[in-house]
């Protein structure tokens, strides 16, 4: 069966109450929806993009209401592209001079209703859904309790999913003019959801970039003889390229006709460059400066295939896994949800671990026939609508499963650290770890989940510009405010706390910098003195 498409229309707040860098905001979550519609949404789907608290007024109801003698209703209303399957004319539309007719009067309960007329006018069979962007902080006119009603039992009459994106949070407290916070508290009780934007690091570059849902695997969990089945999931979200971009594999010459574009390798004697290509191929493994070949034989023996199984190892004190052991993968792991014995045994894992302060080590082959893995299972006792569940991390280990003993590569003293070394590297992982104090994970400076990949973003900036054929300078000013100072280096402040470790690290280790001459000669000196250092 052929997924559902869907009819979307974007309502977008650019009232007089924003101010121009609101505007430029609310504008920017708008061009990350459309774009992830344009680059990941089904070819069947279709956008409005809508501007209210514009400087002008263009939509159907207002038409109507103004051809019954009541030209006052649906004003500061412009739709700057009709329900139409999604193209780069959305992103045109954003791009657009019309876009920038700021500064009306806002109502969203008015928007909230073309939008809806919008979508009941669509002929197409599908999905519906509303997204309103706006700061919430316009007054809006007296709410009729009856037309909210009305319109509220159209929305879950039709199944329209309607999400509102605030900057701010709204909440019964908030500094929001009261009839705009009841309205949207109200349809947040009844058929909308909520979101701020503000909760994370960059809103808008997460709406840009999409997100797969991950897949479940079913585990059995074993201590000894027992057996418990769990489910496994993805902690972290990947996020992936776009499949809708056509690319070409081939090739067409001047004459016009097409060739398939191949590459292809030639392997010459390195003491023969010129001599013939050599053909033959042997499978090699480094070890040390060495290369060891491996035939057909010795692979298969070396090749250990293993069942899919997770299987207890044992307990070991939680404080001896400091977070920066768990750089692996991270998962989820929960009993199955069918089975009421294994949430109950799950449960009582939980919190026995809980109770000891111990984490259970696990080894675990996530398919037939994949590499072993060890895996430390942290608890974390659930709460209301949480069940008790295990995060797995996966650890920097991997299983010798050689049966024939390897020559020793000869390690040199040098590179033994001392105590000192040792201790400061320590330190400098401490003070630099993006965990909070005494290992608070609610209090981590880098969240994954929260931050939208920074290649695809940017690569999806690139082709949501050429799509739009104008330059989006906010986006990709954004992108490097927001991101580029988080992944490009650590923080004037984690440097300054860790810096006089690394400065006597340095001196220990007698690291120099040395500035590389024109013709290569200080790399050259370098090369023969480290190579002599080797030799004493």
């Amino acid at each position: 069966m052929a997924p559902r498409a869907e009819s979307l229309v974007v309502a977008v707040d650019v009232g007089r109450t924003l101010g121009e860098e609101g505007a430029k905001e609310v504008l920017r979550i708008a061009r990350s929806i459309v774009t992830h519609k344009v680059l990941y949404g089904g070819k069947n789907d279709s956008v409005c993009v809508v501007l209210f608290g514009a400087a002008s007024t263009r939509n159907a109801l207002h038409d109507e209401m103004a051809s019954d003698g009541q030209p006052d209703q649906y004003v500061n209303i412009l739709v700057l592209k009709d329900l139409s399957k999604v193209g780069s004319e959305d992103l045109e539309a954003l791009a657009g001079e019309e876009a920038l007719l700021w500064g009306g009067t806002s109502d969203h309960l008015d928007v909230l209703t073309v939008a809806f007329d919008v979508l009941c006018k669509d002929p197409l069979k599908s999905a519906k859904r509303i997204v309103v962007i706006s700061d919430f902080m316009g007054p809006i006119k007296e709410v009729d309790g009856d037309f909210v009603g009305a319109v509220v039992a159209g929305i879950q009459e039709k199944a329209c999913a309607v999400e509102l994106v605030s900057l701010a949070p709204i909440t019964e407290s908030s500094p929001h003019p009261p009839e705009t916070r009841d309205l949207v508290l109200h349809l947040v009780d009844t058929v909308a959801s909520l979101e701020c934007a503000s909760d994370a690091k960059d809103y808008a570059s997460l709406r840009g970039v999409k997100h797969p849902v991950s897949v479940a695997v079913k585990h059995g969990l074993a201590i000894g003889s027992f057996e418990v089945p769990v489910g496994v999931y993805k902690k972290v979200s990947k996020a992936s390229m776009s499949t809708n971009l056509k690319v070409s594999n081939f090739y067409k010459d001047e004459r016009g006709d097409v060739w398939s574009v191949k590459r292809e390798t030639e392997f010459r004697r390195r003491d023969d460059p010129d001599g013939s290509v050599v053909t033959d191929k042997a499978k090699a493994f480094p070890y040390g400066k060495d290369l060891i070949p491996v035939d057909e034989a010795v692979t298969g023996y070396l090749a250990k295939a293993e069942e899919k199984s997770l299987r207890v190892l044992g307990f070991h004190e939680r404080g001896e896994f400091p977070q920066h052991r768990f750089l692996g993968s991270s998962y989820a792991l929960l009993a199955d949800p069918k089975s009421k014995g294994a949430q109950l045994a799950v449960s009582a894992l939980v919190r026995a671990c809980e109770d000891e302060d111990q984490v259970m080590v696990a080894r675990r082959i996530a398919r037939g026939g994949a590499d072993p893995s060890l895996c430390a299972l942290v608890p974390r006792v659930g709460g209301e609508g949480i069940p008790d569940h295990f995060v797995m991390c996966t650890l920097p280990f991997r299983e010798d499963i050689r049966e024939y003993p390897f020559a020793s590569l000869n390690a040199s003293e040098k590179w033994v650290p001392s105590e000192e070394e040792l201790g400061l590297a320590g330190r400098i992982i401490g003070e630099m770890s993006l965990a909070g104090e005494d290992g608070d994970l609610s209090a981590e400076q880098l969240v994954p989940e929260r931050m939208a990949n920074p290649s695809i973003l940017n690569m999806n900036g690139f082709i949501a510009e050429k799509l739009a054929g104008a330059p989006n300078g906010n986006l990709q000013q954004a992108t490097r405010s927001n991101y580029l100072k988080t992944l490009s280096g650590p923080a004037e402040e984690i440097l300054a706390r860790a810096g006089p470790h690394l400065e006597r690290l340095a001196e220990l280790m007698h690291v120099q910098k040395k500035e590389e001459g024109e013709a290569g000669g200080v790399k050259q000196e370098a090369k023969e003195e480290r190579v002599k250092e080797e030799k004493d």
